[in-house]
């Protein structure tokens, strides 16, 4: 039986598309044309450049997202792989500021960020963590001037490891993109600290 396409599928899509184009802007920064095709062979490859409606499974629309996220996260975790051990982390970092600079300056002028409940809808957008149905992120706190938000579990480190990378650079790597998105956007400072128990998110605004 079809089912029926809702916003939340689209925002969904629109996060995992968000990480396919990083996986892109890997590729392309790094000359990483082999290590892609290869892991497309092994997991699958990225959506397609066509409207979510023409592409998805109807029959199954939460199965499709999800296998679409699952292949995302093994790409790219083989992509990081690679270019850690030919070039490091510091080149990891910038590539990944880089392209968060690039998101932010896109988004400039056309996403309201007045208060810290806007400022943390905006970011939810932006940020893939699981499907919308395992409620990884809760907001801890939306001041004047601070966001905290945590992440309840981690559902990216078993990527790395499979892969063969600690799995505590994901959020180094996730601070350096958000990071440089919100520096694009405003006078805002981001930071991210992985506990026992949760991923603690805080972004201060600065202005």
């Amino acid at each position: 039986m079809k089912e029926k396409l809702a916003p939340i599928h689209f925002v969904q899509y629109n996060r995992i598309h968000l990480q396919e184009t990083l996986e892109n802007h890997l590729v392309k920064a790094f000359s990483l044309e082999d290590t892609h095709a290869q892991a497309m062979e092994r997991f699958g490859a990225p959506s397609q450049e066509v409207s979510l409606e023409l592409q998805i499974d109807l029959d199954n629309i939460h199965g499709w997202l999800e296998g679409h996220l699952v292949a995302n996260e093994k790409r790219i975790a083989q992509l990081v792989k690679k270019v850690l051990e030919s070039q490091g982390e510091e080149a990891l970092q910038e590539a990944y500021a880089a392209f968060g600079q690039e998101l932010g300056q896109r988004y400039a002028g056309s996403v309201s960020l007045n208060s810290s409940q806007e400022l943390y809808q905006f970011i939810t957008t932006v940020l893939l963590d699981g499907m919308p149905c395992d409620k990884v992120n809760q907001l801890v706190e939306a001041s004047e001037d601070t966001l905290v938000w945590h992440a309840v579990r981690d559902v990216h480190g078993k990527y790395y490891n499979e892969a063969g990378v600690h799995d505590g650079l994901f959020y180094t790597l996730r601070e350096s993109f958000l990071g440089g998105v919100l520096q694009a956007l405003g006078s805002f400072a981001y930071s991210i600290e992985v506990e026992d128990d949760a991923i603690i998110n805080q972004v201060k605004i600065l202005n």
